[in-house]
């Protein structure tokens, strides 16, 4: 972070402009920190979760082919969570952009009817959930090119025990 504040506008500030630039730099750090936990090289940057190579074992992410190339189905989700092993389920959430999870709460049924609500009802917090596990949003996965319709080698919808299956180490110093 390069700050562009001197000690006259600390000093002369009726907020206190040091406190308010300090989050702005961690919040910016956080930002290319999770860029980096979903994309990053793993040279200049932590290994992105996304370039890992496909597989089973050590060092492998599996990839679950979903029944469709470019579109999220109801039946395409219910296969990415019965593939994970069952080790992984008891703490496993679904992790997707705000906008897939967006194209999922709009699958319907034959009838019209949606299939997803994507939540527990009202409540003092709410949660987002997706076949009874949690949601969390990561503006750096995927998102609909059009309409409902995602690039043929997208990853708009990860689901997993990230905490077991991705581990970050950060350093001292």
């Amino acid at each position: 972070a390069k700050p562009k504040l001197t000690q006259n506008i600390i000093d002369d500030a009726f907020i206190d402009v040091e406190a308010w630039h300090n989050g702005k730099v961690a919040a910016k750090f956080g930002r290319d920190e999770a860029t980096d936990f979903i994309s990053g090289n793993g040279t200049s940057e932590s290994k992105g979760i996304l370039t890992y190579t496909a597989g089973n074992g050590f060092g492998l992410v599996e990839d679950v082919n979903s029944g469709h190339a470019t579109q999220i189905t109801a039946d395409g989700l219910i296969d990415i969570q019965v593939a994970l092993f069952e080790d992984f389920q008891p703490n496993a959430s679904w992790l997707m952009s705000r906008q897939a999870g967006g194209v999922i709460r709009k699958l319907k049924d034959s009838q019209g009817q949606y299939l997803c609500a994507m939540n527990e009802g009202l409540s003092a917090v709410p949660k987002q959930m997706l076949l009874g596990q949690p949601v969390k949003f990561a503006s750096d996965l995927a998102t609909p090119t059009s309409g409902v319709t995602f690039t043929a080698s997208a990853y708009p919808v990860l689901y997993g025990d990230f905490r077991k299956g991705y581990l970050i180490v950060e350093r001292q110093g």
